[in-house]
């Protein structure tokens, strides 16, 4: 059956029609939905372009430093010994005094007389601490420092400063005033002088008193007009 021009005209039309359809739902199923003007990620978006991911794989965010961690402070290491509870050797911080290397030990023996050091003098590294017993006191005919008394146990004959020939101090047997008064010695040596040959006996010579920390080779060289060992 022949068709006229008016009925093909309209089936052409139709034909266009769903053609024209077809190919919009097309272009927008490709576009995705509409842009509705929300600047804000998507559901599921991590803001600056990451994914997202998790997981082993995963870039994980920087562990901030813990904050409010205390710095170690800096330690000495003494020796304690002589009349207190546990003799040793013991790990202080710097800074500590005399008192606190006694302390940390146990504390005087019974027999112990700490009185007799000087209890606030500060510690170095290395330094030996020795605590004297009543006998040790008594047989050196020392009397016990009053209180406020500045000096300590010179260990050897007393606090005195007893001299040596030509007028000269004698290492062994000067107390603290005596020590302190020699030409670049001032108390803080003075006292390592005296608790150095509390710890370890007589000087046997001059040369000695380099193992005395805080005392090199040009102080000694001054010192030898000044000192002797007998």
């Amino acid at each position: 059956m022949e068709t006229s021009p008016q009925e093909r005209l309209v089936i052409y039309g139709l034909i266009a029609l769903i053609v024209a359809g077809s190919a919009l739902l097309g272009w927008k199923v490709y576009r995705g939905p509409a842009w509705d003007g929300n600047l804000a990620p998507r559901r599921g978006a991590v803001a600056g372009g990451s994914s997202g991911a998790t997981g082993p794989g995963a870039a994980q965010p920087a562990t901030p430093a813990a904050a409010g961690e205390a710095t170690p402070k800096p330690r000495i290491v003494v020796h304690v010994a002589g009349a207190v509870v546990n003799p040793g050797v013991y790990q202080l911080e710097r800074g500590s005094r005399v008192d606190d290397a006694i302390r940390t030990s146990g504390g005087p023996a019974p027999n112990g007389r700490p009185e007799v050091l000087n209890l606030a003098a500060p510690l170095i590294d290395g330094e030996k601490v020795y605590v004297p017993t009543v006998q040790e006191v008594e047989a050196a005919g020392t009397a016990v420092p009053a209180a406020g008394d500045p000096g300590g146990w010179s260990g050897q004959g007393g606090q005195g400063g007893q001299g040596g020939p030509g007028g000269k101090v004698n290492l062994n047997t000067a107390g603290r005033e005596a020590l302190d008064r020699l030409p670049g010695i001032g108390p803080s040596l003075a006292e390592r002088i005296i608790r150095y040959r509390m710890g370890h006996g007589p000087f046997k010579r001059v040369d000695d008193l380099r193992n005395v920390s805080g005392i090199g080779e040009r102080l000694l060289e001054e010192l030898r007009g000044y000192v002797v060992v007998n």
